[in-house]
């Protein structure tokens, strides 16, 4: 099993992205989980 990171720095210009896509999720859950979504989102959007 693999230890999260328990903080994560998130430049100025990717907290807006962050909030937004928060929102649109909507339903609640864990930040880990958030997190990792908004993680994965961010490498699609970075590809060509």
């Amino acid at each position: 099993m693999t230890q999260e990171p328990k903080s994560i720095k998130i430049p100025p210009e990717d907290l807006e992205k962050l909030v937004e896509f928060i929102r649109r999720r909507g339903k609640p859950q864990t930040m880990q989980a958030l997190i990792r979504h908004y993680v994965e989102s961010l490498k699609e959007s970075k590809q060509p």
